[in-house]
Order: structure tokens, then sequence, then C-alpha cells
């Protein structure tokens, strides 16, 4: 499913969707974007990283993003608690515009939790 770039309410968001997307196809990208030179790139990642634990289909992507925040560069990591909740949000949303049948992560984690 193609990314809707009407997720990203400012600026900063829409140059991370620019880095987490395939620009052939507009859909999510299959590996992590590169984390290495600014501050986007590593909240890319970040972002990256947790959208694909909800919605790929690949399960090496089902692992909880327990590491994602260390993406995040030295210039983020003294207020990464607070670029932390914000990006989640940003996370929130990209993932609220899939489906929920296309939330493949999430629906494997919940039938490993409740036994399905």
């Amino acid at each position: 499913m193609k990314l809707d770039l009407n997720v990203a309410k400012n600026i900063e968001e829409r140059k991370i969707l620019i880095r987490i997307t395939n620009k052939r196809t507009g859909e999510l990208r299959a590996t992590k974007p590169d984390n290495r030179g600014d501050l986007i790139n590593g909240r890319a990642a970040y972002v990256w990283r947790n959208v694909m634990f909800y919605v790929s289909k690949n399960p090496k992507h089902w692992c909880m993003p327990i590491t994602a925040e260390f993406y995040l560069g030295r210039d983020d990591w003294e207020n990464r608690y607070e670029i932390i909740k914000v990006l989640d949000e940003f996370v929130d949303r990209i993932v609220n515009s899939f489906p929920k049948s296309e939330w493949y992560g999430i629906r494997r984690w919940h039938n490993a939790m409740v036994g399905v």
C-alpha cells in the first residue's frame, strides 16, 4: 500500500516520509534508511522501524523495536523522551493510515499473546 503523504503535519515529518518511502513505488521501503548524517536521518530510521513493526509482511520486522531510539543522533539524546513522544505520535498517524487488515506485525503479536 502506498503511504499517504498527507499524514505529515509539518516539513520535518514530510522529510521523514520521503526517507522511509520507496521513490519508485510510493510504498514503505523494505530496508531501514541510513540513520547517519543528520537528525532527520536518525528520526526517519526510528519512524521506519516502528512503522514496520506494525505493518510489515516480513517476519524479520516483527521483533519489538526496543533499540530503535539508538537511531536518534547525539544531538537528540538529551531530549530523546520528548522527541520520541512526538515521533511516536507520527508513527501512530502513519500506521492508522493503513487498513487494520494490513497490521501484520500487530496481528502476529496479538495471536502470540492470546494463543490464537
